[in-house]
């Protein structure tokens, strides 16, 4: 979802420098359509929060693809509507997980997220163009900017040291590095809609070389388009289980050490990928970046297991959703 990923970040940090508008405590904007889609936890989840979801990620998908896809690929539908319902379930799960540990906004965080809200109105042009470009209402850039600062206040509670909650000591994430972190170099082939088949003949020719038995960190220089994978071609790129693209991932858990994938194509780009040995002398001396990335896993099984139990009522409409019914 990098679409949704980047506006969520944007309001971030907007939302950070923005001082409370006022003592009374502000609602949030009311739907332009107040329709139930699901109820998620004892939670209604609106239209207009459902299509911002909806919207971007059918927008993810038709990314670099013909104008007929949806038409040639009729499974993709049932796809759309699974990764929109697991977003916002995900989403719902992490306000769950804050209701846990007793976690609210503030008065002046409710404030502030309206107060941006009405500074955007004030220039309607813009602001009408940015909604129309992002799928936005109203009411939906307040709930996800409310839930974004819930968000950053929740994992910033669950991941500190002084709350405990997750075991993250040196020792603790040193032991864990062999069994759930991975290395991996790659060459990244970026394509947009205009060069798809240009760029796949020419990730077909990388692959080719790779096979052939040329050097893979000289591929990686030539073709590869990934600033950070270039950056790292000595050591290679680690990450631990979940933190990627799952296509990646999985293709990964596929490789033994050295081994070579098939092309990966991940709708921005095409993927080549060698995974490599985990260096224990370099993930020691780096230890800290790697306790990151082991505190992030586990806040995210942790929200993944309360999505998992999670009770889930659908609507019928959507039940009986068709691709365009939402637009």
């Amino acid at each position: 979802m990098k679409k949704i990923i980047s506006f969520l970040l944007i309001i971030i940090t907007v939302s950070a420098l923005f001082a409370s508008c006022g003592d009374k405590v502000a609602k949030l904007p009311k739907p332009e359509n107040s329709q139930t889609v699901f109820t998620l936890g004892g939670e209604k989840i609106k239209y207009d929060y459902v299509r911002y979801v909806y919207l971007n990620t059918k927008a993810d998908m038709e990314y670099g693809e013909a104008d007929d896809y949806w038409e040639k690929n009729p499974e993709a539908f049932e796809e759309l509507k699974a990764e929109t319902l697991d977003m916002i379930a995900h989403n719902r799960a992490i306000e769950l997980l804050a209701k846990r540990y007793k976690i609210k906004l503030t008065d002046k965080e409710k404030n502030s997220v309206n107060g941006l809200l009405e500074e955007l109105r004030d220039d309607k042009k813009s602001w009408a163009e940015a909604k129309k470009e992002n799928y936005l209402s109203d009411y939906a850039f307040a709930y996800i900017q409310r839930f974004s600062v819930l968000w950053g206040k929740t994992y910033d509670y669950v991941t500190s040291s002084e709350s405990g909650i997750i075991k993250s000591d040196d020792e603790t994430v040193f032991e864990d590095i062999p069994e759930n972190f991975r290395n991996i170099k790659y060459v990244y082939i970026k394509y947009d809609g205009s060069n798809k088949d240009a760029k796949k003949a020419l990730a077909d020719e990388v692959l080719e070389k790779a096979n052939a038995g040329e050097s893979f960190d000289g591929l990686i220089k030539e073709y590869g388009e990934d600033t950070t994978m270039l950056n790292h071609i000595d050591v290679g790129y680690y990450y631990t289980i979940g933190m990627i693209d799952e296509r990646v991932e999985n293709a990964v858990e596929e490789l033994d050490y050295g081994e070579i994938s098939p092309i990966i194509d991940v709708k921005t780009g095409y993927f080549i990928v060698m995974r490599d040995k985990i260096d224990l002398d370099y993930a020691n001396k780096n230890i800290a970046t790697f306790v990151d990335y082991y505190i992030a896993r586990e806040f995210n099984e942790m929200v993944d297991e309360i999505q998992k139990d999670m009770k889930i009522e659908l609507s019928d409409f959507w039940k009986e959703l068709k691709l365009d019914d939402i637009k």
